[in-house]
C-alpha cells in the first residue's frame, strides 16, 4: 500500500556543463510528488512494519507526509532530537553545485559584507542540480523526516508540465 502527496515550489538553478540554454541561470515552478509506503525497517514494538497501521488503516497520515515535505521544501525547518534549526528551504532558492562560480561569487560577496548572505537562499549540492539529482536529494531529505516504518519509495520532480524526473531508492 502506498500514499502520494504533491507540493509545488519555485526555484532557480543552472547546469554548468549543459550545452544548451540550461547552462544559463533560469527558474522553474517545480511540482513534487512524493510516494511513501510502509518499510521493512525494524520497529521498536513490532518485528516488521505492516502495510498499514492496524488501528487507523493508513500507511501514513497525509498530514504527516505533507508536513515533512513542507519542512524540507518550503520552511527549511530541520529537527535533530530535541534541537530545531533552520536552513535554506528549496522554495525561492538558487540551487547550485558547490563548485559553481555563482555560489562562489555569492559566498565571496558575503565575506566582504557586500551582500547579506542571510537574505539569500541558496541550496548548495554535491551534485549537479539536474532534475534527476534534485529528485534524489529531496527524496532522501524527506525520508529522514518520516518515522520508523515509513519510507519514501518514489519522488517525481516536474520542471515543466511535460518534463519529469523520477527517483526511487535502490533496494
Amino acid at each position: 500500500m502506498r500514499v502520494t502527496k504533491e507540493i509545488t515550489f519555485e526555484a532557480a538553478h543552472r547546469l554548468r556543463f549543459h550545452r544548451g540554454a540550461c547552462r544559463n541561470l533560469h527558474g522553474h515552478s517545480y511540482r513534487v510528488r512524493v510516494t511513501a509506503a510502509a518499510s521493512t525497517k525494524l520497529l521498536e514494538d513490532r518485528e516488521l512494519a505492516r502495510p498499514t497501521d492496524p488501528e487507523t488503516g493508513m500507511v501514513v497520515d497525509f498530514g504527516v507526509l505533507a508536513e515533512a515535505m513542507r519542512e524540507v521544501l518550503i520552511t527549511g525547518v530541520r529537527r535533530r532530537g530535541d534541537a530545531t534549526f533552520h536552513v535554506s528551504p528549496w522554495d525561492h532558492s538558487l540551487i547550485v553545485h558547490k563548485e559553481d562560480p555563482f555560489a562562489e561569487a555569492i559566498l565571496a560577496a558575503s565575506m566582504k559584507e557586500e551582500l547579506d548572505i542571510g537574505s539569500q537562499r541558496m541550496i548548495i549540492l554535491d551534485v549537479e542540480p539536474t532534475a534527476e539529482n534534485m529528485a534524489a536529494c529531496i527524496g532522501k531529505e524527506i525520508n529522514e523526516k518520516l518515522g520508523i516504518g515509513i519510507g519514501v519509495v518514489r519522488v517525481e520532480l516536474w520542471e515543466t508540465a511535460t518534463s519529469c524526473a523520477t527517483w526511487e531508492p535502490e533496494a
